[in-house]
């Protein structure tokens, strides 16, 4: 299943980063078509729930380098939430 991850441009060196934690991986990368300062990320998942296009990861910063993904939050194509959230270790 594909899904999206819409992500500030200003933040894409982060995420890049904090990559590896994410479920998946990335088939595409564009700009978004309505908004200059956001990145639109395509990644194959296959753990995200049923009728799962977006997600949105809860970043934590552990160092002063050191960025990790606490929990991934799944919403369908009309931004409605899915739950549970997948919460990743701690």
């Amino acid at each position: 299943m594909t899904v999206q991850l819409h992500l500030a441009t200003a933040l894409l060196h982060d995420f890049d980063t904090a990559y590896n934690p994410l479920p998946g991986r990335e088939v595409a990368r564009r700009p978004s078509p309505v908004n200059p300062a956001v990145t639109i990320l395509d990644l194959e998942t296959a753990d995200a729930p049923e009728g799962a296009a977006l997600m949105d990861p809860i970043f934590q910063r552990t160092g002063f380098h050191e960025v990790r993904i606490t929990e991934i939050r799944w919403y369908d194509r009309d931004g409605y939430f899915i739950g549970p959230s997948m919460p990743l270790a701690a």
